[in-house]
């Protein structure tokens, strides 16, 4: 500890308050040119304007350029404003509500603080006082910056928040000590030359790079996660049919040769089902292209509602679907089959009575060969009469009860 001391003792504080202030003006210009050229969010600027009104509050505080008196009340003002700024940026980068009332708050807080400490400036010059006053005002910003973004609205948060939250905890801690030990104190030298205000300054040039860094960081982790969500987003639209929400028929026959791929690496099977809503040509033109759209909705939502996690839905053009049924032989991908068959005529969209037309493939874990049985199929189940199923046992057609007709 005392070589600590010794070592303190030993630099010169004058240079210690100039290379303070050039790292707290470089990092400043860094936020500003961040902002002006880089994509940010709501309340950035007002994290870099607190920056600006720190290091200029901080200048004045050791280089009284102005004259003792107006410096010490300017270099205040200036730090009340700095805390005014970080806790609207933070508010405001997190999405706080209400904004406005917490900003009148914390403005009339800082106007009232900076007139107390004029008072302690002009009227009676006491040291004292004047910490208790700024040590209280910032242990109370602080500490709503540090905590609100948890308590007062969950928000989402990224990597470094919980170190900025810490860090900014700590200092409001630090803040109110030193605020209850000054109540009583006869003697507070504010940017005197001993050690430990040394100590201080050392430390405040860390902690205020570090919540630079914390700034710049969790904005490049929101931008990189709202590019992953847009990313996510384009990946989605190209893969989905946008009226049903189905795999498109790219993307289903991407997941088909998949899945085919797996089943015969491991020797399984599986069947496909290729279906095609009966009339909807006439549906179309008695009811208008209104009523087509809901009926291919609502024909597959009751699709996917009737299915298992692990089959695969899409639409392949117009009102035809695709499914592929993993594991499933033929004669249980029937089954299956007689539930979606009626699935679409318990569909109903606007009151109209909806069938459909399926041909039903198994054998070969080809997509190509499964594709081609299944859609000769689902002709040979459209020549029959619609409304009913074909596959290598047969026609099948159920009615309300399941039974066989045919």
């Amino acid at each position: 500890m005392e070589q600590i001391v010794e070592a303190l003792a030993a630099l010169d504080a004058k240079t210690m308050i100039l290379m303070a202030a050039v790292l707290y003006f470089s990092l400043t210009m860094v936020m500003f040119y961040t902002y002006f050229f880089r994509k940010t969010y709501p309340g950035f600027a007002s994290l870099a304007l607190g920056q600006l009104f720190w290091s200029l509050g901080v200048y004045l505080v050791f280089y009284r350029v102005l004259g003792d008196h107006l410096s010490l009340a300017l270099s205040n003002g200036l730090l009340f404003l700095q805390a005014v700024c970080w806790h609207h940026g933070i508010a405001m980068y997190g999405g706080i509500t209400p904004l406005r009332p917490r900003l009148l708050t914390n403005v009339a807080l800082a106007v009232l603080a900076e007139l107390a400490i004029l008072y302690y400036v002009y009227v009676d010059f006491n040291t004292c006082r004047r910490v208790v006053i700024f040590s209280a005002f910032s242990a109370l910003l602080y500490s709503r910056i540090a905590l609100e973004p948890y308590l007062v609205r969950r928000w989402k948060t990224y990597s470094m928040q919980g170190i900025y939250s810490a860090i900014f905890l700590s200092v409001a801690v630090a803040f109110a000590v030193r605020a209850v030990q000054a109540v009583n104190a006869t003697d507070c030298q504010v940017g005197g030359p001993d050690a430990i205000v040394k100590l201080l300054l050392l430390a405040s040039m860390w902690i205020f790079a570090f919540l630079t860094f914390c700034v710049l960081s969790m904005t490049s982790s929101r931008v990189e996660a709202e590019l992953r969500e847009a990313r996510d987003a384009l990946r989605q639209q190209a893969q989905t049919d946008a009226l049903t929400g189905l795999s498109n028929r790219r993307h289903f026959l991407e997941q088909a040769q998949a899945v085919l791929e797996d089943l015969e690496a491991h020797g399984g099977r599986a069947s496909l089902i290729m279906l095609d809503l009966d009339h909807f040509k006439r549906i179309n033109d008695v009811h208008g292209h209104q009523a087509g759209d809901l009926a291919l909705q609502e024909a597959a939502r009751h699709l996917r509602a009737a299915l298992r996690d692990g089959d695969v839905i899409g639409r392949l053009g117009g009102e035809e679907f695709g499914v592929l049924l993993p594991g499933l032989e033929a004669g249980e991908a029937l089954a299956v089959a007689r539930q979606l068959r009626r699935a679409v005529a318990a569909s109903r969209p606007g009151g109209l009575r909806v069938t459909a037309s399926f041909g039903l493939a198994d054998g070969a874990l080809r997509l190509d060969s499964l594709l081609a049985q299944a859609d000769e199929y689902l002709y040979a189940a459209k020549e029959a009469g619609r409304d009913r199923i074909a596959w290598s046992g047969g026609l099948v057609a159920d009615n309300e009860s399941g039974e066989a007709l045919a």
